[in-house]
């Protein structure tokens, strides 16, 4: 990838991001690609969780998925449609739908 087209989707990419975040659009649970925070801090809920449930007799389901690729599967249309919807419009919502 050229160097110009590297250098607008690190912008767009950190413009985005700062929107989502504070917006509040993304899931309080999400941690990959945020700032902060880490697989780690995904292990370590799980784990806490799973600690809690055993000491009040509880149980535990966890259902692991791998999304490897997800983003050359998903749904474009319906991506850029909710990104509208959640206010990314203008000179960004164009760049976004022209890739």
């Amino acid at each position: 990838m050229p160097t110009i087209s590297k250098t607008v989707e690190s912008l767009v990419n950190g413009r985005l991001y700062y929107y989502m975040e504070s917006s509040g659009l993304l899931d309080e649970n999400q941690a990959r690609f945020r700032m902060y925070r880490s697989t780690v801090d995904q292990i370590v809920l799980f784990t806490q969780s799973v600690i809690n449930a055993w000491q009040h007799n509880h149980h535990t389901v966890a259902v692991f998925v791998d999304l490897k690729n997800a983003y050359d599967r998903v749904w474009r249309k319906g991506l850029l449609l909710k990104l509208q919807r959640h206010g990314v419009n203008g000179w960004m919502y164009n760049w976004l739908k022209g890739l």
